[in-house]
């Protein structure tokens, strides 16, 4: 699941609240073969506020929300935006096996387990706090019995440039971001903005 959610800032009309009217705007779309959702809400806490959520149709697990509009009718109202700058806080949710983490990696050496006796004390979802990069925080948690790792990590991002692949840069960056400080890669993809 992606989450961007920011403030456009210097923005040139329309207002993004004129454009959404408060209104929560929920479309289908299908994107390699798979479904998704995408969510797209405005005006929220300022006149500029824009909030825009993707979710694969399969974290619904069975209760897929309900679309309220068509995916040209949200392409209508994006098309609006573009060329607008915006300070962006970015969410990235991944699932994945845990046994792809690395075992050094920061997530599976908290993955502790200690017994004593018949007592077990397992460490199995904890946050950690980042200063001094653009990730803010990293949170995990262990999910179906061991099997998997759910990962979520908090960015921000300013000065941003709404174009035509703001949400699919915004997930390559947050993804680069996992990369780095999740799966202990080494950073290749070109970041904008170090910020």
């Amino acid at each position: 699941m992606l989450t961007a959610c920011g403030e456009i800032t210097g923005a040139k009309e329309p207002r993004v609240a004129d454009l959404l009217k408060k209104n929560a705007r929920i479309a289908v779309y299908k994107a390699a073969g798979e479904k998704a959702f995408v969510r797209l809400l405005g005006g929220r806490t300022s006149a500029n506020h824009l909030h825009i959520d993707v979710a694969k149709a399969s974290i619904f697990r069975g209760k897929e929300p309900k679309a309220t509009h068509k995916r040209s009718d949200l392409d209508k109202l994006l098309s609006q935006v573009i060329g607008n700058t915006i300070d962006v806080g970015v969410e990235g949710e991944f699932l994945m096996p845990l046994g792809v983490l690395p075992a050094e990696g920061v997530v599976r050496s908290l993955s502790v387990e200690k017994k004593s006796g018949n007592v077990v004390l397992r460490m199995t979802a904890g946050t950690l706090s980042v200063e001094g990069a653009p990730v803010e925080s990293i949170k995990w948690a262990i999910r179906d019995g061991g099997k998997n790792v759910q990962i979520s990590l908090l960015a921000e991002r300013k000065s941003v440039v709404i174009d035509d692949n703001y949400l699919v840069d915004l997930l390559k960056w947050i993804e680069s971001i996992l990369g780095v400080f999740v799966l202990g890669k080494e950073s290749h993809a070109p970041d904008k903005e170090s910020n």
